[in-house]
């Protein structure tokens, strides 16, 4: 299964947007409640750790300055594979943030939420929030 939103953030470049998304979604939990930083990683955001609502634990692989991977690592989520991306692409003076997730669900998944399409709406709804937060947070510094 796969879930995709977007933002626009007026007025700010793609390297600004990266690390809003990192400070306000990532690190702040983007409106959920506040994600508990695990393992620190790198100064970019790779391998950081972060648990959030639910105890799902969630990890950064791989970055570039324009996206940032990650999965779901541990927790109850009933998904047998994950892999998100969050892409940050330049559009005159703004950025469109697009954030793509893709699924399996587990065996538990597709019996207790029907067929999976509960963790669509579960996934399609946080990622609302989290943007909208994001849209709404001003310039990091």
């Amino acid at each position: 299964m796969k879930v995709g939103k977007s933002v626009l953030l007026p007025e700010t470049t793609p390297a600004e947007a990266y690390q809003r998304w990192l400070t306000v979604v990532w690190r702040g939990g983007g409106g959920l409640g506040k994600a508990t930083i695990l393992v620190e990683g790198e100064a970019d955001g790779t391998r950081c750790k972060r648990r959030v609502a639910g105890g799902v634990t969630e990890e950064i692989h791989r970055v570039t300055p324009t996206e940032i991977e990650y999965s779901v690592i541990a927790g109850p989520f009933p998904v047998s594979k994950h892999k998100g991306i969050v892409t940050f692409v330049e559009q005159g003076a703004d950025t469109l943030v697009n954030w793509e997730c893709e699924f399996t669900p587990s065996i538990l998944g597709h019996i207790f939420c029907c067929c999976g399409l509960g963790l669509h709406g579960i996934v399609s709804v946080s990622f609302s929030k989290m943007l909208s937060t994001l849209a709404n947070s001003g310039k990091v510094e």
